[in-house]
């Protein structure tokens, strides 16, 4: 924007705006450069800091630690006959949780392949939103959320557990067969590691935290398709925020994405991974497969998000500050 562009007052105040987000996005990578060691909590935020502040001419260091989320200290059982057909959602009922997104398209899921059906059978998963109300805006998240699902007639197939013990968070999970996470560039989304801790087979957002960090298995030579690998299962929607109209294929169904590297992948909508799962490829939610899976994801946040793995790196990390704090009283 320039002085030209300016003819009304509501130029004036876009460009104040403009200059004054300019001023704080300088002055925030100002403080960047005064850091020595650059701790981020996942490779989302370990991108945005490499690219506003990390400076490794000016010495910084930079690197993921992870928070300590005691995943060692769970004990489930890992027997899928012993868990329902059941897709629980542990989250907050705040407005960018989307779980108006969950709601539609698991309504789409049955009304295209259960036209007829009006309670729930075996075959078909039910959802459960587990989570907690803070404030009066969350309240209103929750009973808009309930208005939909009786808009919907959806009574029979979606349950509510609001503001209940942690003794009750973890008997969903446990009894859940999978767990759900909508959350667009959710940072890191300790609720999923949550979910592979107690055997919640997670199905979550192909975004930040869930995709980069948590619902991985590196090392394992085991499946790794775009939408699902040995430890989950991923969905995009066309109510991104990122999404790119020019690049869609039009389907409705699947939603085009421009990776990092320029790479255009493919990702089904939430109703369209449903309809995959229990239908097209059935064999990826059978009994064996599923257990194998959540073994697999089990394992690989016990040894990644555990608080031992915390205090490791955690203290190497406290090892270089106080080289840091040696080198600098001796250059004073």
């Amino acid at each position: 924007m320039t002085v030209c562009d300016i003819r009304s007052l509501s130029d004036v105040k876009s460009a104040i705006k403009f200059m004054y987000w300019s001023g704080l996005y300088y002055f925030y990578k100002y403080l960047g450069s005064l850091v020595d060691i650059i701790l981020a909590n996942g490779t989302w935020t370990f991108n945005h800091l490499e690219k506003i502040w990390y400076n490794p001419k000016l010495g910084h260091q930079l690197q993921i630690l992870y928070p300590p989320c005691g995943t060692e200290e769970t004990e489930t059982t890992l027997d899928p006959s012993l868990r329902e057909n059941k897709m629980v959602y542990l989250a907050q009922f705040r407005p960018e949780k989307r779980h108006e997104v969950i709601l539609n398209e698991y309504n789409q899921f049955l009304k295209k392949n259960y036209p007829e059906v009006t309670e729930p059978t075996p075959e078909i998963p039910t959802i459960v939103f587990v989570g907690s109300c803070r404030t009066s805006d969350d309240t209103a998240t929750l009973t808009k959320l309930k208005t939909q699902v009786e808009k919907l007639n959806l009574q029979k197939f979606v349950e509510f557990a609001v503001d209940v013990s942690y003794k009750e968070v973890i008997m969903w999970l446990q009894k859940c067969q999978f767990g759900l996470n909508a959350m667009w560039n959710e940072h890191f989304g300790i609720g999923v590691v949550e979910y592979m801790a107690n055997g919640a087979i997670p199905i979550v957002h192909a975004s930040a935290g869930p995709l980069l960090d948590i619902v991985t298995n590196p090392g394992a030579e085991g499946e790794n398709k775009v939408w699902y690998n040995d430890v989950g299962f991923f969905f995009k929607c066309f109510e991104d925020p990122d999404l790119d109209p020019s690049i869609q294929s039009g389907s409705g169904t699947r939603v085009n994405f421009k990776s990092r590297d320029g790479q255009v992948v493919e990702y089904p909508t939430f109703s369209q991974m449903l309809t995959d799962l229990y239908l097209s490829f059935p064999d990826l939610v059978k009994d064996e497969r599923l257990g194998k899976v959540r073994t697999a994801g089990r394992l690989s946040v016990i040894e990644r998000f555990s608080n031992s793995a915390f205090d490791v790196k955690w203290k190497t990390c406290l090892e270089k500050l106080a080289q840091l704090e040696s080198k600098y009283r001796q250059e004073r």
